[in-house]
C-alpha cells in the first residue's frame, strides 16, 4: 500500500516553524531594543551629569577677573590676609583670623582679662604661625597650614567670589576663590608625594566682620585639589 505523505502535519509543522521563527526574532528584536536603550541611555545622561558639573564650577569659577575687578579687592578682608602671610606682618594675620580671635577670647574670659596671660598665648600662636618647617611643607587629603600655601613668592590672582552660597557654615559672607601659582619648584609648595606644584586653587571664606574662617580640618584654604598642576623636573632644575 502506497504511503502518501500527511499534508496536514506537513503544514503545521512549517506553521510551526513560521511562528517559532517569529517569536523568537521578537524576542531577540525586544533584547535587541533593551540594549540598544542601556547602551545611549548614559550618553544622553552623561552630558547632563557634565553640564551640572560645569556649571557648578561656573558658579564658583566666574572666570578671571579683569584688571579692574582686581585692583577694586586689593583691599578686600582676603588679599590683606594673604598678603599679610607674604610679607610676614603676623600681629595682621593675627587680628584677621577668626580662630585665633576666639582663642584669645577664651583665653581672657578664663584668665579674668589678664594681659600678660593673653600676650603670652599671642605669642605662642604667633610662633606656630610664622614656622615654615621643610618637612612639613606638602598636601595633605586634612588640607595644610595657610603659611605654606601663601608664601612670599607665589603669585596670587583671584578667580572668582561666590556670595550666594549655600554654605555648611551660617558664618560665612563669602568664599573667595584664588589660583596660586608658584614660580620655582624649589620654593613650591608639594603634593602629597613630595612633587612640587605649579600651580592651584584654594578658597577662603570670609565672615561679616571680614575675618577669615577655618574651611578645612587643617589650614583655613579649601583646596581644590582637581585644580592642581605640578612641575616635573628635569635635571638642573630648580
Amino acid at each position: 500500500m502506497e504511503n502518501k505523505p500527511n499534508m496536514a502535519n506537513s503544514s503545521m509543522s512549517f506553521r510551526d516553524r513560521f511562528i517559532s521563527a517569529l517569536l523568537i526574532g521578537g524576542v531577540i528584536g525586544i533584547l535587541l531594543g533593551s540594549a540598544i536603550k542601556m547602551f545611549y541611555a548614559p550618553i544622553k545622561t552623561v552630558p547632563k551629569e557634565m553640564r551640572m558639573v560645569a556649571e557648578k564650577k561656573k558658579n564658583i569659577y566666574k572666570g578671571k577677573m579683569q584688571d579692574e575687578s582686581v585692583n577694586i579687592l586689593e583691599n578686600h578682608p582676603v588679599m590683606a590676609y594673604i598678603k599679610a602671610y607674604q610679607e610676614e606682618k603676623w600681629d595682621n594675620v593675627i587680628e584677621q583670623t577668626q580662630w585665633i580671635q576666639d582663642r584669645l577670647s577664651y583665653i581672657n574670659k578664663v584668665s579674668n582679662g589678664d594681659q600678660q596671660k593673653i600676650q603670652k598665648e599671642k605669642e605662642r600662636i604667633k610662633n606656630d604661625i610664622k614656622e615654615r618647617d621643610i618637612n612639613k611643607n606638602f598636601l595633605t587629603k586634612e588640607g595644610i597650614e595657610d603659611r605654606y600655601i601663601f608664601i612670599p613668592e607665589a603669585k596670587v590672582t583671584i578667580v572668582g567670589i561666590d556670595d550666594k552660597g549655600p554654605f555648611t557654615d551660617k558664618r560665612i559672607k563669602e568664599m573667595v576663590w584664588i589660583n596660586i601659582e608658584y614660580p620655582k619648584p624649589s620654593k613650591a609648595l608639594r603634593n602629597e608625594k613630595q612633587i612640587p606644584i605649579k600651580s592651584l586653587v584654594c578658597a577662603l571664606s570670609v565672615n561679616s566682620d571680614g575675618k577669615i574662617i577655618k574651611s578645612s580640618i587643617i589650614g583655613n584654604a579649601k583646596i581644590d585639589y582637581s585644580s592642581i598642576k605640578l612641575w616635573y623636573l628635569t635635571k638642573g632644575e630648580t
